[in-house]
């Protein structure tokens, strides 16, 4: 029988692993996991596939274009159900673990390995500790700023650092990451925010009328000494509290030239309009529709509600809060 030539063998040899690294899977060990099956979902929930586990082994073959988190998941109900994150990557990734003890090992790519050991890391940090945390989120993203476990920090750090620490978390990222739904999603708050800090120019928008008219804010902010630009929703439970208090801080200045322009995200007219007269709410209020509210939103940078801007004359940012106490000594100064 002829030998085959080395360099033969060295090219099957080599389209053996390229083959073998065209997709993922997942080997399994799960000591006293004796259900028929486990389960691997996205972070949303959804059902990547289903195996068949067999004394407490599965194993699990798919492919990923973008390397992502998912969750192996039994189920609720069993004995000891389990939750346990792992990141899909196209490699040979293999978990090993305990069902009746916390501690689960992933081994097979640094990504893996380096989200364990960030995990024991972070459990051993007191909760009431924000600083050794938002270290250990630094130097993770540090660590891993070639794999998805970087990208994953920016989502552990945002609220955390700054909103220009975060932009410039995420520029650093490298693509495929960069362009990851989440990521950009944080980026563009974050930049958002910035664009419209205190001390910066509104940015300018139209919003239908109830009557079909479209109104700018522009024309609002050119008429009157000073507006007030709300954002909020009749569902949310926070603006029940705040905006009856800041309605009520600003009307002594309506017949000086202040206006509130309130945006409201709510889907139904009627649940708004009983909103706007029980909050007091005065000025321009606009229902758009929560899509449309949405886009606006976002040109703020908005993430939770009620919010409010101060603007003055010219349309400068004196107040960006949820607070309405801080609304008063900026109205003072200005209607001295």
């Amino acid at each position: 029988m002829k030998k085959l030539p080395s360099l033969l063998i060295l090219g099957l040899l080599l389209l053996s692993c390229a083959c073998s690294r065209s997709g993922y899977k997942i080997v399994g060990d799960i000591f006293d996991l004796d259900e028929t099956d486990i389960n691997l979902l996205d972070v949303y929930g959804h059902t990547i596939g289903t195996t068949m586990v067999k004394d407490g082994k599965f194993v699990f073959e798919g492919s990923v274009d973008v390397p992502c988190l998912a969750y192996l998941n039994n189920g609720l109900g069993v004995n000891y159900p389990i939750d346990i994150p792992v990141l899909l990557e196209n490699a040979k990734i293999r978990v090993k673990g305990d069902a009746t003890r916390a501690h689960v090992d992933i081994t097979g790519t640094k990504a893996n390995e380096n989200m364990v050991r960030y995990r024991e890391k972070r459990d051993h940090i007191a909760p009431d500790d924000v600083n050794s945390y938002v270290l250990l989120l630094r130097e993770t993203y540090e660590e891993n700023i070639d794999n998805v476990l970087g990208s994953l920090m920016i989502h552990n750090m945002y609220g955390l650092v700054t909103d220009a620490e975060l932009v410039e978390y995420c520029d650093r990222l490298p693509e495929p990451f960069r362009s990851e739904p989440t990521v950009t999603h944080y980026r563009d708050i974050c930049a958002a925010r910035l664009a419209t800090a205190v001390g910066h120019p509104y940015v300018d928008f139209s919003v239908p009328g109830t009557d079909g008219t479209v109104h700018r804010l522009s024309d609002a902010v050119a008429a009157n000494s000073a507006t007030v630009l709300v954002f909020w929703a009749s569902w949310s439970r926070a603006a029940a509290t705040i905006l009856p208090e800041l309605a009520q801080r600003c009307k002594p200045y309506a017949s000086r030239g202040l206006k509130m322009f309130t945006v409201s995200l709510d889907s139904n007219e009627s649940a708004w309009q009983k909103s706007v007269a029980d909050f007091g709410l005065f000025g321009d209020n606009f229902c758009p529709g929560p899509n449309e509210a949405d886009q606006l939103l976002s040109l703020y940078g908005i993430d939770g509600m009620p919010r409010y801007l101060l603007l003055d004359g010219d349309g400068r940012i004196l107040v960006r809060s949820d607070r309405p106490a801080d609304i008063r000594e900026p109205l003072e100064d200005l209607f001295k």
